[in-house]
């Protein structure tokens, strides 16, 4: 009980990018849209975005991650 979570294997990166890197989408069974909903257009990046491992190439996004 208590302590720190694990740090999170995510990041959200833009689409476009993602796509040109050839990174596939990452969606975590807590999802209940493929797309991450509300949680992928909280950091007011108007661009799409997906959510990918954190190892992939393309750089992150404003707030990229969950930790």
């Amino acid at each position: 009980m208590g302590g720190r979570p694990a740090k999170s294997p995510y990041k959200w990166v833009d689409e476009a990018e993602a796509a040109r890197a050839g990174v596939q989408r990452v969606v975590p069974g807590c999802f209940t849209e493929e797309r991450g909903g509300g949680q992928a257009t909280a950091y007011i990046y108007f661009q799409p975005v997906m959510l990918v491992p954190k190892a992939a190439a393309p750089r992150c996004i404003k707030g990229c991650t969950f930790d």
